[in-house]
C-alpha cells in the first residue's frame, strides 16, 4: 500500500501536536471574572491559539465585505 504525501504530512503534524501535549501537560490556574479554571497547559495555548484564528478570520472577513 502507497502511502500518500498528505497522509504522512498529517502523521507527521499527530506526532508534533501529541509531543507538545505530553510536554506542557502541567496543571494551570486561569482566574475568569468571578471563578478559577484549571486546565492543562497545551488546552490553554491551543484554546489561545484558536482564540487569535477566530479573531483575525473574523476582521479579515469584515474587511473584505466592507470592500465590495
Amino acid at each position: 500500500m502507497k502511502l500518500k504525501f498528505g497522509q504522512v504530512v498529517g502523521g507527521l503534524i499527530i506526532l508534533i501536536v501529541l509531543i507538545f501535549a505530553l510536554a506542557n501537560f502541567a496543571s494551570v490556574e486561569i482566574n475568569v471574572i468571578f471563578t478559577v479554571i484549571k486546565a492543562p497547559l497545551f488546552l490553554v495555548i491551543i484554546g489561545c491559539l484558536l482564540l487569535g484564528m477566530l479573531a483575525q478570520f473574523l476582521f479579515s472577513f469584515f474587511r473584505r465585505t466592507t470592500r465590495k
